[in-house]
């Protein structure tokens, strides 16, 4: 089942996550796009993959937390042992969507992959709903913050800072 296959990477993604790897893996990237080494002493250690591990993993549980509110508003038979799969599914959906460089903010492939996730534990219509309520909701927020940095620009402009 779909829920039990993305519990199997959970552990895959924690080794990824190791400085070791992370590091290796890093510098190689590095070495494939740039065409040159990186210096050893620009590579992150414990702490810093720590904290940053730390505040994603945080940002994420509240990104997967308001898609479950969302659809559990749209489909009441969702539980509290679906959120975890829902939090997952959610973060999973946006990773992919990040990497389509081809759809801008990856619109389409995000609700696509949600979609299909979350047809495992809702009716398909549902989950298509589900996934246009959170598009256009995080359009809405995008626009939000949009006038929030407008204004805190102009009052700086105000004061005299550029």
């Amino acid at each position: 089942e779909l829920q039990w296959l993305m519990v199997g990477f959970t552990p895959a993604g924690v080794v990824m996550l190791l400085p070791p790897v992370f590091n290796r893996v890093f510098a190689l990237a590095y070495r494939v796009i740039r065409r040159r080494t990186i210096d050893n002493a620009a590579l992150p250690g414990f702490r810093t993959i720590g904290s940053g591990t730390a505040l994603h993993v945080v940002g994420a549980m509240l990104a997967g937390l308001s898609m479950f509110l969302v659809a559990r508003s749209l489909d009441p038979t969702l539980g509290a042992h679906d959120l975890l799969y829902l939090i997952a599914a959610m973060n999973l959906a946006s990773a992919v969507s990040m990497i389509a460089v081809f759809a801008p903010s990856g619109i389409g492939v995000r609700e696509t992959i949600l979609v299909l996730l979350l047809g495992a534990v809702m009716s398909a219509e549902l989950a298509l709903l589900t996934a246009v309520v959170l598009r256009v909701w995080s359009i809405i927020a995008d626009f939000a913050f949009l006038g929030v940095a407008a204004t805190v620009r102009g009052i700086a402009r105000q004061a005299g800072r550029p």
